[in-house]
C-alpha cells in the first residue's frame, strides 16, 4: 500500500483484518470477495479469431491482498515441497529455466 494513503484508511484497515480473520476462522467467503468478471483482451491485432484473445478475470482488491499474503507466507516451504522439475514459484527460477529444460530434453 502506498505510504501516503495509510492514514486515510482509518478503520478500514482494521475492518479488512477482521474480515479476513473471520473468513479464516469460519471458512466463509462473501460473494463480493469471490466474484470476478471475465474480460477477453485481444492478444493480436486481428481479433476475428478466439485464439487471439487472452481471458483475464479482475478480482476484488482484498482477495488480491489475501492471496499475496498467503503466497509470501508459503514461499519459504515451497522449495522443500515442490519437485526439482517445478519452475514456477521457486525463488531464483524463471520461465527461461523452464524453456531451457524443455530445449535440453528435446535436443
Amino acid at each position: 500500500m502506498h505510504r501516503g494513503h495509510q492514514e486515510n484508511l482509518g478503520g478500514d484497515k482494521i475492518d479488512l483484518l477482521e474480515v479476513k480473520n473471520n473468513m479464516y476462522r469460519d471458512g466463509i467467503i462473501s460473494d463480493q470477495q469471490n466474484h470476478g468478471i471475465l474480460v477477453c483482451l485481444p492478444k493480436k491485432p486481428d481479433p476475428t479469431r478466439i485464439e487471439n484473445y487472452r481471458p483475464l478475470t479482475p478480482m476484488n482488491t482484498d482477495c488480491k491482498l489475501f492471496t499475496r499474503i498467503i503466497a509470501n507466507r508459503l514461499r519459504p516451504w515451497l522449495a522443500g515441497l515442490l519437485q526439482p522439475s517445478q519452475h514456477c514459484g521457486l525463488p531464483g527460477n524463471t520461465v527461461f529455466d523452464a524453456v531451457a529444460t524443455v530445449r535440453d530434453a528435446v535436443a
